[in-house]
């Protein structure tokens, strides 16, 4: 589900976009553990992901990757 919820746009990029889905899941509450898998495994909850705010000091190859990083977040908060 994660994962269609990713593709719904590009569905034809599943593969850039498996990690994220990897990470949503491991992230997400689960019912059945009453926590979510990271938080089973390391005890304590994951890092939050900021929001990018652009900078001329970053390479341009970070800034374009943290960018579509933030708009895959958004793209999935909008299917889920």
């Amino acid at each position: 589900m994660y994962l269609r919820c990713f593709t719904f746009d590009s569905p034809k990029e599943w593969i850039k976009l498996l990690p994220w889905a990897e990470y949503w899941y491991n992230i997400a509450y689960h019912t059945s553990i009453g926590m979510s898998p990271f938080k089973a495994v390391y005890g304590r909850d994951p890092p939050k992901l900021i929001r990018y705010a652009p900078t001329s000091e970053e390479p341009l190859a970070v800034q374009e990757q943290l960018l579509q990083r933030d708009h895959i977040l958004v793209q999935l908060k909008i299917h889920l």
